[in-house]
C-alpha cells in the first residue's frame, strides 16, 4: 500500500470541511470519504486540516496509478465544486 498526499486550496479545503460538518447540507450525509469507499478497494482517507489542507489516501499497488489518480482528482474538483455551491446557496454570496 502506498500513501500519497493531495494539497487542495485552503480555500477549497474549508468549503468541503464547511459543507460537511452542516447537518442540512447534502455533503454532511455523503462525504468526500464516502465517495472514496465508493471508489477505492481498500480507502483509508484522512483529511482534518490538521496537517494542512491535505488528503491522504492509501492506495493498493494495482490502484496506484494515472488512470485512478485523475479519478481521484475529478473526485475532489466535484466534491468541492458541489460543497462551494451549496455554501454559496446558503449564504447567497458568491464565495
Amino acid at each position: 500500500m502506498r500513501r500519497v498526499a493531495i494539497d487542495i486550496p485552503k480555500d477549497d479545503f474549508l468549503a468541503i470541511l464547511n459543507a460537511e460538518s452542516d447537518p442540512k447540507s447534502p455533503m454532511f450525509s455523503n462525504s468526500i470519504c464516502v465517495k472514496f469507499y465508493r471508489l477505492l478497494t481498500q480507502p483509508n482517507v484522512e483529511y482534518n486540516g490538521h496537517f494542512g489542507s491535505r488528503f491522504y489516501i492509501d492506495l493498493l499497488p494495482n490502484e496506484d496509478n494515472a488512470y485512478m489518480r485523475r479519478r481521484i482528482f475529478s473526485l475532489i474538483k466535484r466534491h468541492t465544486l458541489q460543497s462551494t455551491k451549496w455554501l454559496e446557496k446558503q449564504s447567497g454570496k458568491k464565495l
